[in-house]
């Protein structure tokens, strides 16, 4: 409506603008997959005036004229504390337009640009305001074309930055010595909590580099260095930082990297003596069964560590035996994943001992496996016993209607268990029958009756 008000030689169309945005007090949300530059600069002149809290422009194709637009408001707003960016061509010289406002404006606190198409010159330009800016929390870069420069510009602005607590880098062209500079900045920075550096082309060096600076850092909380090409190098390093010196680190997520039993080893020791980690991701690496056996001894001694991914691995019955045999002694444990292994009957048998015995699983997750009819009737022994587990996935196992009919026993004692899924296995109608019951299929092949929720 406003943009029609347009006349020509006149800014009438841009009064009724800054009108509407002086009554525009509630959060601006916009998805589309595109907007005109002439509705952008509306936008902007309303945004000088409002009152809102949050805009979030997403999938909208801003271009780099767009941010800068709403970059020259953002000098004048004095309310937003949360602007989302996403799916926008705004590139190097609108990041510097959002930079340039970053100096000057003192409410922003959240700043997100994912898939916005900055590189070098614009990351380096955001951090020059980093420099300056003192009320930005959260900035969120991801999926950017970001290399090294950029980041190690970022670091330098982190040494001097006092007030962000997240900066979010996930899938970028960052390599050792973007993350080797970033690790440089954890040294002296005591603000930060949160650092995602996950999909971008970091390895042992780069790791390392972080190690050493998890040495005497003590803000931060999360580390996520997963998708890259870390290996057991890296790990190792990581691994001595968490040893004798990082007690503030809770969350480490190393997935997807290069990472085998060397490396696991390392961090298994690790374990035995940190007692801050709470969450470990190894996912997708190439860790086999010695590797979740040192794993294992480190869960009998570890009582911190509440949530272990090794999902995609390279762990057979031994290394879930080893596992099993730590699950009857470790009391933090929750949440397991051993999906996407090579684990069969005799690591599901082990871990329905471990199930008779253990109090304080919650969630195990083993599908993608090779575990049958035996494997799968001695986890539901274990489920008429145990009282804790809520959740236990199996699909894509190879259990047939023998274990389904075992399983289905189970679920008529425990009581505990809320969802179980099935799916993809090799059940047929007497091992359906048997777990259906009074339960009625909807169009998910999802069963749901008296609380329970059951894939087949």
């Amino acid at each position: 409506f406003i943009s029609e008000c347009r006349r020509d030689d006149s800014s009438f169309h841009l009064q009724m603008a800054r009108v509407f945005g002086s009554l525009l007090k509630y959060d601006i949300r916009l998805e589309c997959r595109s907007i005109s530059e002439a509705d952008v600069v509306l936008l902007g002149e309303a945004l000088k005036t409002s009152t809102s809290h949050d805009m979030v422009l997403s999938n909208c194709q801003i271009s780099d004229q767009g941010a800068t637009d709403l970059a020259e408001a953002i000098k004048i707003n004095s309310t937003l504390t949360w602007l989302t960016l996403t799916d926008a061509h705004i590139g190097d010289q609108g990041a510097t337009g959002l930079a340039e406002a970053l100096k000057i404006n003192s409410t922003l606190t959240s700043l997100r640009l994912t898939d916005a198409h900055i590189g070098d010159q614009g990351a380096t330009g955001l951090a020059e305001a980093l420099k300056i800016n003192s009320t930005l929390t959260d900035l969120d870069l991801s999926s950017n074309e970001i290399g090294d420069q950029g980041a190690t510009g970022l670091a330098e602005a982190l040494k001097i930055n006092s007030t962000l607590t997240r900066l979010l880098l996930y899938k970028n062209a960052i390599g050792d010595q973007g993350a080797t500079g970033l690790a440089e900045a954890l040294k002296i920075n005591s603000t930060l909590t949160d650092l995602e550096c996950s999909s971008n082309e970091i390895g042992d060096q780069g790791a390392t580099g972080v190690a050493e600076a998890l040495k005497i850092n003590s803000t931060l909380t999360g580390l996520d260095l997963s998708r890259n090409k870390i290996g057991d190098q890296g790990a190792t390093g990581l691994a001595e930082a968490l040893i004798y010196f990082n007690s503030t680190l809770t969350k480490l997520c190393l997935g997807s990297n290069e990472i085998g039993d060397q490396g696991a080893t390392g961090l298994a020791e690790a374990l035995k003596i940190n007692s801050t980690l709470i969450r470990l991701d190894l996912s997708s690496n190439e860790i086999g069964d010695q590797g979740a056996t040192g794993l294992a001894e480190a869960l009998k001694i570890n009582s911190t560590l509440t949530e272990s991914c090794l999902r995609s691995n390279e762990t057979g019955d031994q290394g879930a035996t080893g596992l099993a045999e730590a699950l009857k002694i470790n009391s933090a444990l929750t949440w397991l994943s051993l999906s996407s292994n090579e684990i069969g009957d005799q690591g599901a048998t082990g871990l329905a001992e471990a199930l008779k015995i253990n109090s304080t699983l919650t969630r195990l997750l083993l599908y993608k496996n090779a575990i049958g009819d035996q494997g799968a009737t001695d986890l539901a022994e274990a489920l008429k016993i145990n009282s804790t587990l809520t959740g236990l996935d199996l699909s894509r196992n190879e259990i047939g209607d023998r274990g389904a009919t075992g399983l289905a026993e189970a679920l008529k004692i425990n009581s505990s268990l809320t969802w179980l899924n099935l799916e993809k296995n090799a059940i047929g109608d007497q091992g359906a029958t048997g777990l259906v019951g009074e339960t009625v299929f909807n169009k998910h092949g999802r069963l749901e009756h008296g609380g329970r929720t059951i894939w087949l």
